[in-house]
C-alpha cells in the first residue's frame, strides 16, 4: 500500500512540474485580423423549433508551435466581436508524449477532458473559424488526413481509446491467463454432441398414398423401412433402435430441435475445469441430411484439487465492446435454475482416480443421468450425505438435491445413535431397497415415508403413479379413511380418463362432492356414496342445490324476524301486477325471489334489513320490471308505495341505464291503473307511507349521509332518491 501511495504521490508532482512548464508559454491572444473578420461575421438562423440567430462561425481558432508542444487557442466569436482578444481555452498537444491538456481562462484551472466535453464547446467545434495555415500546421502536426477539428478529435479520441484498453487489459489479462490453461476439445467431441447430447432425433418421411414405405433416421442418417408413419408419433429405428420421433414434411416446416445442456470435465493445473455447453439442430426440407450440430460453450467453472471453486467465467460481451470469457461468479447453492444436462464420459475416469475420488459424481455421470456437476459438487460441500445417495444407487433423489439444495436438506432424518442410510432417510432396509427399485425421487422417499402412519401398504405402482401426477399424501386425506391407496389411484385414473380433466382437478370435484354431500345430509360412509361413479354429474348437481339451500336458509332467517313478508306481496300480487306489449311490473312470488333477484343486479337488498321492515309494515313493496320479451330475465327492481308511489328504480349495480325514460313512462302508466283499484284501506297505508318518507328524506338531509360506492360515489343520498321519486297521481 505504501509503494502504490509513493507512485501516486510522484505521478502528481509530475503533472505539477509539466503544468508549470506549460503555464510560461506566452498567451496566444487574438490577432487584429481575426478581430475584424469576427465583427463582419454574418449571422444564420439556427433551431428546429424555435429559431434563432446565430453567428455561422461561433468560434474561432490560430495555434502556435513551443518545441515538441503545440498550443491551440479557442476563442468565442462574441467576444471576438466585441473586442476581446484573451481565449477562452488553451489546448496543449504533445504528440510524441501521446498526451493534452487544457486550461480554462473562464474557470481559471486545467482540465483534462476532450475538446468536445469542454463547457461552451461541446460537438459545435467543427463550426471553428481557423486559418488554412493554421490548419495545416495542426494537421501535420498530429499526423492527420483531416482539418483542424477532426484532426484534433481523432489524436484525443485515440489516447483515450488507448487508455480504455490499458485499463480493460489490466482487467482481462489474468482472465486469458486462466482461459489459456483450459485443455482443447477432445477429438471426438462434435460426434459425441451430435449423438449424445443432443437427445431429440427424427424419422423424416414423404406422405405417399397406399402407404409410406421409408423413412430417414436423423440419428443413423440412414433410409430405413417404416410402417404405418403417424406425424408427430414416437417409434424406434429398426436400424440403430433409438426412439425417434415422426415428421412428414408436409407438416413439419422448419423444424429446431430443444437447447441441450451438457458437459465437459478436464484436468486442470492444480484442479479440474468444469465447461458447460449448449447444442441444437436445425433441419427443413432441404436441409435434412446429415445435420451438424450448433454447440456453443458459455461457461467455465475452475475447482481446486480439493473440488473447491475457485474462479468461473462465462461467455458475454465485455464493456458493450467484444465478446470474450468474463469473470463471474461461482456457483452457489441457491441457485434455483435446473441446468442439469449429460456429462462427456471420457474423460471421467481420470479424474475419479485424482479429484473426484470421494465425491460420487463420476458413480452418477456413469449410471447416465443427467446432471449439473458444478452444482453437485457446491451441494456436496453442504450435504456430505449427497454422495452416500450416489453410492447407494439412489441417482434420481440425488439429483434432485442437486437441482434444490434448500427443499432436499431435510429429508434426512438425522438419528446421531443410529448410522446407515435407512435410518437418516425414516426408512427400513426393505424399504430403502424399494425406493432404490423403482429410482425414487423425493416424492417417492415421502409415500414410503408416510406408508408407516397409513394403516397398510402401498403398493409400488400406485406410488409411481401418484409420483407422476404429483400428488402428495397430504391431498387425499379427505377419503383415505375409506379406501386404500390403490383403490384411490384406480378410481383417480378413470375420472380422469372419462372425464378427460387432470388428476388436480378430479381430486378437487372429488373433495368438494363429498364435501356437499355431508352438507345435505348424505351417509358419505356408503361406498355408492364416495365412489359415485358419475362424479362430474353428481357434483354439479348437488352444487346447484347447494346455491338454492343457501338463498332458502338466509330467507328463513328473515321470517323469522319479519314473518308476514311473503303473506304481504301475496295480498297486492293482483292488484299490482301489470303488463303492456313492452315491459311487465311483476310481484315476488317467494322472498327467494328477492335474494336472487339481489344477487343477479348486484343489489344491496340482501344486506339490509330496511326493506324487510318496510314490506312487513306495509310501507312499501319491491317489485320487478321484465321486459315482455325476456319475462324470466332480471331487468329494474322497484321499491314502491302502497298508491304506487316510486321511491326507487334501479338495475345492475344501482344503475339506471338509458332506457330508464321506457321504464318511467311504463311505470306512470301503471300508476294511472293501479289509481282505478286502490281501496281506502291502500289509501290511508299511502298517507302513513308519505308521512315516514318525508321525514326519512328530511333526516337524511339534516345527516348529510353520502353514497360511498359506485357511480353515484360522493353525492348525497337525499338528492339520489329524490331524483328518482315518482308520485302517483
Amino acid at each position: 500500500m505504501s509503494g502504490m501511495t509513493t507512485i501516486l504521490r510522484n505521478v502528481r508532482r509530475y503533472e505539477r512540474m509539466k503544468r508549470k512548464e506549460l503555464e510560461k508559454l506566452p498567451v496566444l491572444r487574438a490577432t487584429t485580423a481575426m478581430l475584424k473578420q469576427a465583427e463582419n461575421e454574418p449571422m444564420i438562423e439556427s433551431g428546429y423549433f424555435r429559431k434563432e440567430l446565430r453567428y455561422e462561425h461561433e468560434y474561432y481558432a490560430r495555434c502556435k508551435r513551443f518545441d515538441r508542444i503545440l498550443k491551440v487557442a479557442i476563442y468565442l466569436t462574441k467576444n471576438l466581436a466585441a473586442g476581446g482578444r484573451k481565449p477562452v481555452y488553451e489546448l496543449f498537444l504533445d504528440y510524441d508524449a501521446q498526451d493534452f491538456l487544457t486550461y480554462s481562462f473562464m474557470e481559471k484551472k486545467w482540465r483534462t477532458a476532450m475538446l468536445r466535453n469542454l463547457p461552451q464547446l461541446g460537438f459545435g467545434i467543427h463550426d471553428v473559424q481557423i486559418s488554412s495555415r493554421d490548419s495545416t500546421v495542426i494537421s501535420q502536426y498530429l499526423h492527420s488526413k483531416w482539418g483542424a477539428s477532426a484532426a484534433i478529435r481523432e489524436f484525443q479520441e485515440g489516447i483515450r481509446e488507448k487508455q480504455l484498453l490499458a485499463r480493460h487489459k489490466k482487467e482481462t489479462d489474468p482472465w486469458d491467463a486462466a482461459m489459456a490453461l483450459v485443455p482443447p476439445l477432445p477429438k471426438d467431441w462434435d460426434r459425441w454432441v451430435s449423438k449424445v447430447g443432443v437427445e431429440q432425433n427424427y424419422m423424416f418421411y414423404q406422405y405417399r398414398r397406399g402407404g409410406t414405405k421409408t423413412g430417414y433416421c436423423s440419428y443413423c442418417d440412414r433410409e430405413v423401412p417404416i410402417r404405418k408413419p403417424k406425424h408427430n408419433a414416437f417409434t424406434r429405428c429398426p436400424r440403430c433402435r433409438k426412439s425417434v420421433q415422426f415428421k412428414s414434411f408436409g407438416k413439419m416446416g422448419w423444424l429446431r430441435t430443444g437447447r441441450n445442456i451438457m458437459y465437459l470435465m478436464q484436468p486442470y493445473p492444480g484442479g479440474f475445469v468444469i465447461r458447460e455447453f449448449w447444442a441444437e439442430r436445425s433441419y427443413s426440407k432441404k436441409t435434412y441430411r446429415n445435420v451438424e450440430a450448433f454447440c456453443h460453450e458459455f461457461r467455465r467453472a475452475i475447482f481446486d484439487a480439493g473440488t473447491n471453486p475457485t474462479q468461473a467465467f462465462y461467455w458475454g460481451v465485455y464493456k458493450q465492446r467484444a465478446s470474450r470469457w468474463i469473470k463471474g461468479c461461482n456457483c452457489s447453492i441457491g441457485y434455483m435454475g435446473n441446468e442439469s444436462g449429460r456429462v462427456y464420459g471420457k474423460t471421467i475416469p481420470y479424474l475419479a482416480k485424482t479429484c473426484l475420488q470421494w465425491t460420487g459424481l463420476p458413480e452418477l455421470i456413469h449410471a447416465n443421468m443427467k446432471t449439473d456437476p458444478e452444482k453437485y459438487l457446491v451441494v456436496l460441500k453442504k450435504m456430505p450425505d449427497l454422495e452416500q445417495l450416489v453410492k447407494a444407487g439412489l441417482f434420481r433423489l440425488a439429483v434432485e438435491c442437486t437441482q434444490d439444495y434448500y427443499g432436499m436438506e431435510r429429508i434426512f432424518q438425522r438419528a446421531p445413535a443410529q448410522k446407515g442410510l435407512a435410518p437418516k432417510l425414516g426408512l427400513n432396509r426393505l424399504e430403502l431397497a424399494r425406493l432404490r427399485k423403482n429410482q425414487g425421487g423425493r416424492a417417492f422417499l415421502e409415500w414410503l415415508q408416510f406408508e408407516k402412519q397409513a394403516g397398510g401398504p402401498i403398493s409400488d405402482f400406485a406410488i409411481q403413479w401418484m409420483c407422476k401426477e404429483h400428488i402428495d399424501p397430504q391431498q387425499l386425506q379427505f377419503i383415505a379413511d375409506r379406501m386404500r391407496y390403490g383403490q384411490i389411484q384406480h378410481y383417480l385414473n378413470r375420472q380422469m380418463q372419462e372425464l378427460n380433466l387432470s388428476s388436480e382437478r378430479v381430486i378437487e370435484l372429488w373433495r368438494d362432492y363429498l364435501s356437499m354431500a355431508l352438507r345435505f345430509g348424505y351417509d358419505t360412509n356408503d361406498p355408492i356414496v364416495y365412489r359415485v361413479r358419475k362424479l362430474q354429474q353428481r357434483h354439479d348437481e348437488l352444487a346447484a342445490r347447494r346455491e338454492d339451500m343457501q338463498l332458502t336458509l338466509r330467507a328463513g332467517e328473515i321470517l323469522q324476524t319479519y314473518p308476514h313478508i311473503e303473506q304481504n306481496l301475496c295480498a297486492i300480487r293482483e292488484k299490482f301486477s301489470f303488463a303492456d306489449e313492452q315491459f311487465r311490473l311483476q310481484v315476488p312470488n317467494a322472498l327467494e325471489d328477492i335474494l336472487k333477484e339481489s344477487q343477479t343486479l348486484f343489489l344491496c337488498i340482501a344486506n339490509s334489513d330496511t326493506y324487510w321492515e318496510r314490506i312487513e309494515s306495509k310501507e312499501s313493496y319491491l317489485l320487478f320490471v321484465r321486459k315482455a320479451s325476456a319475462p324470466d330475465t332480471s331487468y329494474y327492481t322497484v321499491e314502491a308505495e302502497p298508491n304506487g308511489t316510486v321511491r326507487q328504480v334501479r338495475t345492475v349495480y344501482n344503475r339506471q341505464n338509458d332506457d330508464i325514460g321506457e321504464v318511467r313512462a311504463f311505470l306512470k302508466i301503471w300508476q294511472k291503473q293501479l289509481a282505478k283499484r286502490l281501496t281506502q284501506k291502500d289509501k290511508q297505508l299511502a298517507a302513513d307511507s308519505h308521512e315516514l318518507r318525508v321525514k326519512e328524506l328530511v333526516q337524511l338531509r339534516n345527516d348529510q349521509i353520502t353514497v360511498h360506492t359506485g357511480d353515484l360515489a360522493g353525492r348525497l343520498l337525499v338528492d339520489v332518491l329524490t331524483e328518482d321519486l315518482m308520485e302517483a297521481a
